[in-house]
């Protein structure tokens, strides 16, 4: 099963057309692709696309644990398990001189022409 981003003839790409905008554009899949050709597109993330960070459980004072616990006047048990972290993509402002520049230098996306495995070329 194909879980991909993929685009086939007469489909809609929509991409943004500068780096501090999100103003959308879109273009159309040729329809001379047919079912033989499609567009696929890959997020390439560089090492400073995503941050992640940790903190201490009060239970045990790692970001994950395991917690039980009788209820129901010690009938059932009970059991939680958790984990405090979070993530979050990286964006630095960057002085330009006149202005402050936010860039997004950690990812980028690439749209490539692929032949539709099992179809005849």
């Amino acid at each position: 099963m194909w879980t991909g981003i993929r685009f086939f003839a007469g489909d809609e790409i929509k991409y943004c057309t500068q780096f501090d905008s999100e103003t959308e554009a879109g273009v159309i899949v040729p329809q001379s692709f047919g079912e033989t050709f499609a567009v696929d597109r890959a997020i390439l993330l560089g090492g400073q696309a995503l941050a992640k960070g940790y903190a201490k459980s009060r239970h045990n004072g790692l970001p994950y644990f395991w917690k039980e616990q009788d209820d129901d006047f010690e009938d059932k048990m009970e059991a939680l398990i958790g984990g405090i972290l979070g993530a979050s993509k990286i964006r630095f402002a960057v002085n330009m001189g006149d202005r402050v520049e936010f860039t997004d230098r950690g990812a980028t996306v690439i749209d490539t022409v692929v032949p539709i495995f099992g179809r005849s070329l």
